[in-house]
């Protein structure tokens, strides 16, 4: 017999890396733009600092924001930071 398992018990996991940010020990996750392997809100505060920027180099493409480096912060960006959240 099939045992049921409470949805609440799947959304846990998920809830506490919403709110707590995605961290580890990693040498580099992508959209932890502060440095300290964590994607959280300060990272995303970070982020938003970039948004809408364009005209980003290599120097720092954007404060980190410019994450697929097209030289411009935009939904792109957006998607591969909340990918690691």
């Amino acid at each position: 017999m099939k045992k049921n398992i409470p949805v609440s018990l799947y959304l846990v996991p998920v809830a506490i890396v919403l709110v707590l940010g995605l961290c580890g020990t990693a040498a580099a996750i992508t959209g932890d733009l502060d440095g300290d392997n964590c994607v959280d809100w300060n990272d995303l505060d970070a982020f938003t600092d970039g948004w809408l920027n364009t005209g980003c180099s290599a120097a720092d493409w954007c404060g980190g924001a410019d994450i697929d480096h097209s030289s411009k912060v935009d939904f792109n960006d957006f998607g591969l930071f909340a990918l690691h959240w």
